[in-house]
């Protein structure tokens, strides 16, 4: 039987007075001056949840304690006083909580995963993630995860059914597993910690190993051979390559650009947070390579500069206007034509490679670290925490400066295109990028 100290001294709870509570050999519970029958529970090993305590029937029958959750998980001070007015104005008509969540157990006990996952992205992912991160969690539940265990009831499921989604992986996505088994892991605990499970299926099991992180910085000859070539992918492909490797911007978030966040006359794209990485803002200044594709796309030619760029739209899309998709087939085709259109040999390299290629250039160039983490949209060491608070700076004009100079530095190399391609392929392709 577990014992109770008793906190005489009442005060209001805060979430100062919560943070500060102590924890002491026994168990024990911090009680609300203002509100009654709410109070934080401490136990020996310092964890803390918020509970409420009442009578079914008033004076004369046995107390009961409710659990509303642990602090901070996602309860605050703040959240946990609200849901313990309405669970004891719940009491007051008549209603025990906790025989509500015995049922609410049962039922979720009998339900399908399926129905749990969706419970899940609703009450947990859409409260603690931020909105990219929800899609990319919600794609794994729904493409790999849901696939597998959808129709199990939630209480069935055991570490087979988990290996059982790991197994299904294929070889060539090495980091998703990890990223699966993560996921899962999260969204059993939370069962726990609900009440909805005893116990956690992944509980007790090993991570599959996190996969060695490959680097490829792109050789000159590989630059001028991809920025050669990349023309013949097509004006939507094409362009887009060489906005990747002008910009050093994530390929989502040149992929899903939209005209709306260009300006052409101040030569600036601005990326809203809701589509970085991030969730930061990021102000990308045009170079003259990047200025070059957007007009290309646009149907802006030289002689028509005064037109305008669209003001809505996705900048990269098929015909039907759906934004561009199949990256996977794209970078099959690419590599399969790379390696047939010149003597120089690429070797094996990903879309992302170009984001490293771009800041090793700028090191290079002699480019500040702070510009280039800020070109980048990286939250760093020298972003983080109270120093971002100091750190307001935008290094536009520097990154204006960088990128400048990076675009001069891919004209001079497109320069020496020449004898790269082979005989056919140069008869199709003049210099790029756009100098």
């Amino acid at each position: 039987m577990i014992t109770f100290l008793v906190e005489r001294d009442l005060d209001k709870l805060t979430q100062a007075r919560v943070e500060k509570a102590e924890r002491k050999p026994k168990q024990y519970i911090l009680w609300d001056r203002d509100l009654k029958g709410f109070g934080l529970r401490i136990s020996p090993g310092g964890a803390k949840s918020y509970v409420i305590q009442y009578r079914m029937g008033g004076r004369g029958f046995p107390a009961r304690r409710y659990t509303i959750g642990k602090h901070d998980s996602p309860w605050t001070t703040v959240a946990a006083r609200s849901e313990a007015k309405r669970l004891l104005a719940e009491v007051e008509l008549g209603r025990d909580p906790k025989e509500a969540e015995e049922e609410r157990q049962a039922d979720q006990l009998n339900s399908r995963f399926e129905q749990f996952a969706e419970q899940f992205l609703e009450l947990y992912g859409r409260r603690e993630w931020a909105e990219n991160n929800y899609k990319n969690q919600a794609g794994y539940l729904r493409n790999w995860i849901i696939p597998v265990l959808g129709k199990k009831p939630l209480a069935t499921i055991k570490r087979k059914h988990i290996t059982a989604v790991l197994d299904k992986v294929p070889a060539n996505k090495p980091s998703l597993p990890r990223n699966l088994f993560v996921l899962m892991r999260l969204m059993f605990n939370w069962a726990v910690d609900r009440g909805a499970l005893e116990a956690s299926p992944v509980s007790g099991m090993k991570p599959p190993k996190q996969p060695q992180e490959r680097h490829h910085i792109l050789a000159h000859d590989e630059l001028i051979l991809l920025a050669a070539y990349a023309p013949k992918m097509g004006t939507v492909w094409g362009n887009m390559i060489q906005m990747l490797l002008l910009t050093g911007q994530r390929k989502n978030e040149v992929a899903r650009a939209e005209w709306s966040e260009f300006d052409s006359a101040n030569r600036l794209w601005t990326i809203p947070a809701a589509r970085t990485k991030n969730s930061r803002e990021q102000i990308v200044p045009l170079n003259a390579g990047a200025m070059a594709c957007l007009d290309e796309l646009a149907g802006v030619g030289v002689k028509d500069a005064e037109k305008r760029w669209p003001k809505r739209g996705l900048v990269f899309s098929h015909k039907d206007g759906k934004p561009v998709s199949g990256f996977s087939r794209m970078k099959r085709r690419l590599d399969k034509g790379l390696a047939t259109a010149s003597t120089v040999e690429m070797q094996p390299w990903r879309l992302h490679d170009l984001r490293r290629t771009v800041a090793t250039n700028m090191q290079q160039l002699g480019v500040r670290f702070e510009v280039t983490e800020a070109l980048l949209n990286h939250v760093s060491i020298t972003h983080a925490g109270v120093a971002s608070v100091y750190h307001r700076h935008d290094w536009l004009e520097e990154k204006r400066a960088a990128l400048d100079a990076w675009s001069e530095k891919l004209a001079e190399l497109a320069g020496d295109w020449d004898g790269i391609l082979s005989r056919e392929s140069r008869d199709k392709v003049g210099p790029q990028p756009h100098s």
